[in-house]
């Protein structure tokens, strides 16, 4: 039985509308822009980890790289039919077990009470 999670935050309707063509648009324009050397998980599922995107990260002295949501990347392979363990267990091996240089992306893990996403989701 797959078990969803949902621990990422809620997120503003995007302002424009939404493309259904992989990596164009807005955000990947402005990815571009700010991190044009920044590398992508790709995943077994094609751009299934594109969603787990939240943003990019800048580090002292180095480039940025694209920053994704831990739990979301689980997430992404249960909505293209992953059993939830064999999900873990692929990220856990395949994405945060690999280095792919100095612009490898990071992953963010989220709680729930952080300060944060307490503030996106209407907590004060």
């Amino acid at each position: 039985m797959a078990v969803r999670i949902n621990r990422y935050p809620k997120v503003k309707k995007p302002t424009k509308e939404l493309t259904n063509e992989p990596r164009t648009g807005e955000f990947w324009n402005w990815l571009e822009e700010i991190a044009p050397e920044a590398l992508l998980f790709d995943g077994p599922e094609g751009y299934a980890f594109d969603s787990a995107i939240i943003g990019v990260a800048t580090r002292n002295g180095m480039q940025p790289v694209v920053a994704y949501e831990d739990n979301r990347l689980i997430e992404a392979l249960v909505d293209e039919g992953w059993d939830y363990t064999d999900a873990v267990e692929w990220v856990e091996i395949n994405t945060k077990g690999s280095y792919l240089g100095e612009n490898t992306p990071i992953i963010i893990n989220l709680h729930e009470q952080s300060p944060y996403y307490m503030r996106v989701n209407g907590f004060r």
